[in-house]
């Protein structure tokens, strides 16, 4: 069977017929023909036996039956986001798979570049109001794309549904000022080495923002002079400068903010000369309110945030208070007390009784490296404990317990 299906013989299957087992070796074939003849005598193909010639297929780069399953199936945009990874991916876009459930996490890892002007209609229509999505934000292409006449009702339409409002500085020059007049805040992500002149030509198209917040990112190389940060707006706010580390004075208003790209910290002597800068650091001064935090981040989908928030639970030492009040309803959703788990109060406390998305997200973005070593104190269901062991190969099954392989 299996050489026949490296040799894409249909005949074969033909005459001698489809075995049993035939689903677990469709990836080594590429002829369509051969996989149709399957899935026409195979009725009921459910989900499990679907999803795993899927991986297969993508595992084995088989683009003509990756594309077969594209064109005859509306369940694959359903299957992908659980098969998705780095590696991976650039071959999925590839494809004819349905990638509309792929966009968070092209968004998550920033792979717009992967995205062709078709998926740019698609994708505003299925996110525009997702807290990651910005039209101007990502690459050049799709903010050209989102800045035509005949998107600017639409995007007009978005700027008055959305919080956070983020360009990337070098696609200020499409920015219709229009869109952001009455609005009190903008966000202008620096994520290359600032031309001053085209700065200072485009910021105008932010005249009607009351206050704007230029961000830099990690290692964006900035080494703008004296003169150039003299030159900034008086309604500019900034963000991780890295300009400061070259001894540069400043008089506008600085917040540090560690949250961001795992930041660093500001150097002492930054401290030191402004010692009213704001730092937005990992310190947890009230564990209900940081429960409140990722509640309201898995309510919004915003997992980023909720992985942000979730990794400083980890080195998190429970007070006295803290300890007894866990027990508390008060307290939300106690899904959120695994990362505490080597505390015997929290590993008590917690409760999963459910799959559902959040739940499934939030098992996703856990560092089992950090929490392994407790995991078979507790007793979880079967379908979330298997979940749980597809989430880190050192994971493993005894006895209904999860452990880990130290």
């Amino acid at each position: 069977m299996q050489k026949a299906l490296r040799e894409n013989n249909l005949k074969y299957f033909q005459e001698k017929g489809l075995p049993k087992t035939m689903h677990l070796y469709l990836h080594l074939t590429q002829e369509r023909d051969i996989v149709e003849l399957y899935v026409n005598n195979n009725d009921e193909l459910s989900y499990g036996k679907l999803r795993n010639i899927i991986k297969k297929c993508i595992e084995a780069k088989n683009k003509p039956i990756c594309d077969y399953f594209g064109e005859t199936r509306n369940d694959i945009k359903d299957i992908l986001p659980n098969l998705v990874t780095l590696d991976n991916i650039e071959f999925i876009m590839q494809t004819k798979m349905d990638i509309s459930k792929l966009f968070e996490f092209i968004a998550k890892h920033e792979l717009f570049h992967l995205l062709r002007e078709s998926d740019f209609k698609q994708l505003f229509n299925l996110h525009y109001r997702k807290y990651w999505f910005h039209p101007f934000g990502f690459t050049r292409e799709m903010a050209e794309f989102y800045s035509r006449k005949q998107c600017n009702k639409q995007i007009s339409q978005y700027f008055t549904l959305i919080v956070k409002r983020k360009v990337k500085i070098g696609n200020m020059d499409l920015v219709d000022p229009l869109w952001f007049c009455g609005y009190t805040k903008a966000t202008i992500i620096v994520d290359q080495k600032m031309d001053m002149d085209y700065f200072e030509e485009h910021i105008s198209r932010f005249r009607n923002v009351g206050q704007i917040l230029l961000q830099f990112v990690v290692n964006c190389n900035n080494d703008l002079s004296q003169e150039e940060v003299n030159s900034f707006p008086a309604n500019i706010e900034l963000v991780n400068p890295w300009f400061l580390y070259n001894q540069i004075e400043c008089s506008l208003p600085i917040s540090w903010d560690i949250t961001i790209e795992n930041f660093p910290q500001p150097p002492e002597f930054i401290m030191e000369k402004y010692p009213t800068l704001q730092v937005f650091d990992v310190e947890i001064k009230s564990l209900a309110k940081h429960f409140k935090k990722m509640k309201l981040a898995a309510k919004a989908g915003n997992w980023d945030s909720l992985k942000a928030l979730t990794d400083r639970l980890y080195s998190h030492e429970l007070s006295k208070k803290d300890a007894v009040s866990l027990r508390s309803s008060a307290m939300g959703n106690k899904l959120f007390y695994l990362p505490l788990i080597a505390n015997p109060y929290a590993s008590h406390a917690l409760k999963i009784t459910k799959l559902n998305e959040v739940a499934k997200e939030f098992l996703k973005i856990i560092d089992y490296d950090k929490i392994g070593e407790y995991l078979h104190f507790m007793l979880f269901k079967s379908n979330i404990r298997k979940f749980i062991l597809k989430q880190n190969d050192k994971l493993y099954e005894k006895n209904k317990r999860i452990y880990y392989q130290l």
